[in-house]
């Protein structure tokens, strides 16, 4: 039986080996050798750990890195977070810089502030705030984002809730109600990215569709509704149709 070996905390320089801990707390310049497991992780300062990590509770306010994977019961990042790894947990909360190179698995993902991730992201709920980028596929039962952001593959959710206030990107959109519209931009976006509010894709497929500021090659759903702004190639709807007199719509099929 392994035996927990009490706690770490480095308030300056220093280093300690990897193991089974009941808290670690950095708040100076501290790195763990190895792998890691312990009930609470805290880095106020700037924190290494040299290999996975798992942890019921881990908060990051400085500049914290994790060269492995990091199992989660929850994790906040305040500061700057990097995982090399996979993020896998109860949730991810993210309001300063959190760079993931795996894929996101997660309950609850909410961001404020810049997030990227190399891989896919499963989720219940995914909130974006501010810039977000995805590598890979977002599947999400709930998935809302008001800023700007890219997702290489498909996005899919029951429901999609976009406010766009910056240029967005999918490869592909699909769920069961999708809203897209132009949002009111923060004053720092206004000054940087004004005219800029537009989201682009490949094919946008759901049941009931509302967009606006919207770039796509087919559109297909049941009740379909095209707001201003919008360039369509084609649309396919078998309920309802209406097109915004300010977007253009190259061919229209009621299948």
């Amino acid at each position: 039986m392994t035996t927990k070996r009490g706690n770490i905390s480095i308030s300056g320089s220093g280093r300690a080996t990897g193991g089974l801990y009941e808290a670690i707390k950095i708040s100076g310049s501290g790195r763990i050798e190895g792998a890691v497991e312990a009930e609470t992780v805290t880095i106020s300062g700037a924190g290494a750990i040299e290999g996975d990590l798992k942890a019921k509770n881990v908060k990051i306010s400085g500049s914290g890195k994790v060269a492995g994977s990091a199992d989660v019961g929850e994790m906040r990042i305040s500061g700057s977070g990097k995982i090399l790894g996979d993020v896998r947990g109860d949730s991810l909360h993210a309001s300063g810089s959190c760079h993931v190179q795996g894929s996101v698995r997660v309950g609850e993902l909410s961001t404020s502030g810049s997030v990227q991730v190399g891989q896919d992201v499963h989720a219940q709920s995914a909130r974006f705030l501010g810039f977000a980028h995805v590598g890979g596929q977002v599947e999400v039962e709930r998935f809302y984002a008001s800023g700007a952001f890219h997702v290489e593959k498909l996005l899919s959710a029951d429901v999609v809730e976009i406010r766009l206030w910056g240029r967005c990107s999918a490869g592909e959109i699909g769920g069961g109600k999708i809203d897209i519209r132009k949002g009111e931009a923060r004053w720092w976006f206004l000054r940087w990215f004004r005219g800029s509010e537009h989201l682009e894709t490949d094919s946008i497929e759901a049941d009931e569709i509302y967009l606006e500021a919207t770039t796509a090659k087919t559109v297909r759903g049941k009740r379909v509704t095209i707001g201003p702004e919008c360039r369509i190639e084609r649309v396919e709807y078998s309920e309802s149709l209406q097109i915004n007199p300010k977007s253009a719509v190259k061919e229209q099929v009621r299948i």
